[in-house]
C-alpha cells in the first residue's frame, strides 16, 4: 500500500553528501580546545550523564523538594557524610560503602517500568502514529537539504492535537485512568522512556551507517564516534514512508511535554490549581498548543532543528526523554514544593497576559519571515509594518551544483536583531519558571539550558549562513549588527 506521507527518494543516495563543519552542533572551530570540548568532551558528558540526570532530577523534584542536596543527604552522599565515611576508623571498605549508596540512589531513581507505564507509552505512541499517518492535511516543502533533497511534510498537527486532547479528557471522564497518571507513574515512566530513547538513538545511528534514506548522511572525515552518536548520521531518516524526525520530535516529544505539564497541574491536593501553578502551567500549555495549531508545519519543519541538525541522540533521546520532564520540572515542583512565588489571581492573569504577548511575538516574528519569503518567491508585493520590504538577495549553490536564491530580511523584526524570534522565547522561559520560586535552581533548569542552547544556536546559524551566503551575509551583518539583544549582543 502506498503511503500518503512524506515522499522520500533514495535517488542519488550513493552520492554521499557529508556534513560540513558549519552544519555541526559545534559550528566552526577557531581553536583545538573548542573542537575538543564540542566534539569530544561535550558529547561524552551529555551521552553518559543526561540520561541519569533525567530520573534523578525527577526523584529530587517529586520527593525531595527539588533539592539535590536534600536527595544526596537522604542517601548519605553529601560532602559531610562522605568525609565521615572516609575518616571513620570503623569503616574498612569506604569505597564499597560509597558505591552501595550510589547504587541505592540509582535504584530509587530508576524503578522498573510498571505495567501501567508500559500500557500508557505503547497506547500513546500507537495512537499518535495512527493520527500521523491517517489524518488529512496540506503538504508543504521543507528546507532544501545540502544534497538538493526537498522533504515534504503534511500539516495535520492541529487535528492530531485536538483529537489527542479530547481523547485524554474522554479517558479521564470514563475512568480509564486518572488525570494525574503521569505524575503517579513518573519514575517508572521515565525509566521506560529513557531506555527506549537510548535504544532508538543507537538504532538510528546503525540505520544511518547501513541504510541511509537520502544522500544527506555521515560526517566529515575524522569526526569522533562519540559526536556522531550524539549528533546522528542522517538528516532525514525515513522508514516505510514515516518521517522519523517529524513524528518523534513533534508527535511524541512535543505532545508528551503538553500532557506531562497537564497531568502535573492536575495532581495537587486541592481541587483547583493555585495561581502560581496556573500561571506556569497555562503558559506552557498555550505555547505547545500554539505550536501545533499554527506553527509546526511549515514553520518548525523549516527550522534549524529539522533543516540542519542530524537525527541522533541529541534530538531523538532529547525529545522522548529529556523534553517532557525537564520542560515541566517547574510545574512538577509546584505540585507540593516549598518556596513557591506567592501570587494573587490578578497577578496570575497579568502574568499569563504578558506571556501571551511573548508567545505572539515569537509566532509573529517567525511567520513574518516565512510570509515575506513566500511572497517574494511568488513575485507578489508585500509590506512590513506599512513599509516596503527591504531585503538582501542571497544566491547559493547546493552540493549538486544547483543554484538557488534566498532573501535576507533587513526590515521588520529581523531588521532589529538577526535572531529576534529567540528573544521572546527566552523571556517566556523565565515566565514559565519564576512561579516556582527562587529557592531551588533545579526548577530553573529549563531556563538555564535552553537559554544557553539558543545563544549557542545564534552562533551556529551565523557561521552556517556566512559559509552559505558569503559576502551577502557580511552585508546583512553590517545592516543588522546584533544577534539577539539590540545594543548588547
Amino acid at each position: 500500500m502506498k503511503t500518503r506521507r512524506n515522499s522520500v527518494s533514495n535517488k542519488g543516495a550513493h552520492k554521499h553528501t557529508p556534513a560540513k563543519d558549519t552544519d555541526l552542533w559545534a559550528g566552526s572551530f577557531d581553536n583545538s580546545i573548542e573542537k575538543f570540548l564540542r566534539l569530544s568532551l561535550g558529547p561524552f558528558l551529555l551521552l553518559f550523564l543526561t540520561p541519569i540526570f533525567v530520573n534523578v532530577a525527577a526523584l529530587a523534584a517529586k520527593h525531595h523538594d527539588s533539592s539535590f542536596m536534600s536527595l544526596l543527604t537522604a542517601y548519605h552522599l553529601d560532602a559531610s557524610s562522605i568525609f565521615t565515611l572516609f575518616n571513620s576508623q570503623g569503616s574498612s571498605h569506604p569505597v564499597k560503602v560509597l558505591l552501595e549508596r550510589v547504587f541505592l540512589l540509582l535504584q530509587a531513581a530508576f524503578p522498573s517500568p510498571s505495567l501501567s507505564s508500559v500500557k500508557l507509552v505503547c497506547g500513546f505512541v500507537c495512537f499518535q502514529l495512527c493520527l500521523f499517518l491517517v489524518l488529512p492535511g496540506k503538504m508543504f516543502d521543507g528546507a532544501i537539504a545540502p544534497s538538493g533533497f526537498v522533504p515534504k511534510f503534511r500539516q495535520n498537527g492541529p487535528y492530531a492535537f485536538i483529537i489527542t486532547l479530547v481523547a485524554f479528557i474522554f479517558c479521564v471522564y470514563q475512568g480509564f485512568f486518572q488525570a494525574s497518571i503521569i505524575y503517579t507513574e513518573l519514575l517508572p515512566l521515565l525509566t521506560l522512556l529513557n531506555s527506549t530513547a537510548l535504544v532508538l538513538s543507537a538504532l538510528l545511528f546503525i540505520k544511518g551507517v547501513v541504510s541511509p534514506s537520502t544522500a544527506d548522511f555521515g560526517a566529515p572525515p575524522g569526526t569522533p564516534l562519540l559526536f556522531r552518536l550524539y549528533w546522528g548520521e542522517e538528516l532525514y531518516p525515513n522508514i516505510l514512508g514515516i518521517d522519523l524526525k517529524h513524528f518523534i520530535i513533534c508527535r511524541v516529544g512535543m505532545m508528551s511535554w503538553f500532557f506531562f505539564t497537564l497531568s502535573f497541574s492536575l495532581s495537587g491536593s486541592s481541587s483547583f490549581p493555585t495561581p502560581a501553578m496556573t500561571a506556569s502551567a497555562a503558559l506552557s500549555l498555550l505555547y505547545v498548543a500554539k505550536f501545533f495549531l499554527s506553527f509546526e508545519v511549515p514553520g518548525y519543519m523549516s527550522a534549524a532543528d529539522i533543516a540542519v541538525d542530524r537525527f541522533g541522540f541529541m534530538l531523538s533521546w532529547g525529545t522522548i526523554s529529556f523534553m517532557p520532564l525537564c520542560h515541566s520540572l517547574q510545574v512538577l515542583h509546584l505540585v507540593r514544593g516549598s518556596g513557591v512565588l506567592q501570587m494573587s489571581w490578578l497577578a496570575c492573569f497579568s502574568w499569563i497576559a504578558f506571556g501571551l504577548i511573548m508567545i505572539w511575538l515569537n509566532l509573529d516574528a517567525d511567520t513574518q519571515r516565512h510570509h515575506v519569503r513566500a511572497a517574494l518567491k511568488a513575485n507578489k508585493k508585500i509590506t512590513i509594518w506599512g513599509k516596503a520590504v527591504e531585503i538582501i538577495r542571497a544566491p547559493y549553490v547546493d552540493a549538486s551544483g544547483k543554484q538557488y536564491e534566498n532573501f535576507l530580511l533587513v526590515c521588520g523584526y529581523h531588521g532589529i536583531v538577526r535572531h529576534f524570534h529567540y528573544l521572546p522565547d527566552i523571556v517566556l522561559l523565565f515566565l514559565y519558571c519564576a512561579p516556582s520560586g527562587f529557592s531551588h535552581p533545579l526548577t530553573f533548569s529549563y531556563f538555564f539550558y535552553l537559554t544557553g542552547l539558543l545563544v549557542d544556536r545564534c552562533q551556529r546559524i551565523d557561521a552556517r549562513c556566512k559559509a552559505k551566503y558569503g559576502s551577502q551575509w557580511d552585508e546583512y551583518v553590517k545592516r543588522v549588527p546584533y544577534k539577539l539583544i539590540p545594543g548588547v549582543f
